[in-house]
């Protein structure tokens, strides 16, 4: 991906972002569908290892991500994510403020993941990572819903 292109999905993300936060106190529809908790399992290809992942998505445009990567033969390996998500307009994303406890530089490109949504409905969430392509497909669960020891 070329430096230019990461700039600008980065100032798309902060644009989309900062509208958002100056918008009206009034949730959208699309907002207040999506807060809760979700499950979701991805695999890149077959073969390669299974994620398993639960979002907790605030209605204060904050999040928490605890994903599993299982390996067969090894012990899954976990990693924690928390940051600021939004949507508008079909276009879902998030910006990823810490990993594991340590803060991230919010005006890396890496940060800011943009997503194209497929499907949302009450009980289901489709949506398209932009650069990559990947599909995930995430349901709502109880928000005591743990991850799958193995």
């Amino acid at each position: 991906m070329t430096m230019a292109l990461r700039r600008g999905i980065a100032l798309l993300g902060l644009c989309i972002f900062g509208c958002m936060a100056s918008a009206a106190a009034t949730p959208s529809a699309q907002e207040t569908m999506m807060v809760g908790t979700w499950y979701g399992e991805f695999a890149p290809r077959p073969g390669m290892p299974v994620q398993r992942f639960l979002y907790n998505r605030k209605a204060d445009g904050s999040f928490t991500l605890v994903a599993r990567l299982y390996e067969p033969g090894k012990p899954p390996t976990e990693l924690r994510n928390s940051g600021l998500w939004g949507i508008s307009n079909g276009l879902y994303f998030t910006v990823t403020t810490e990993v594991d406890g340590v803060r991230t530089d919010t005006r890396s490109p890496d940060t800011i993941n943009p997503y194209l949504v497929q499907e949302l409905k009450q009980d289901a969430f489709s949506y398209r990572h932009v650069l990559s392509g990947n599909v995930f497909r995430v349901v709502r669960v109880p928000p005591d819903r743990t991850l799958p020891a193995q």
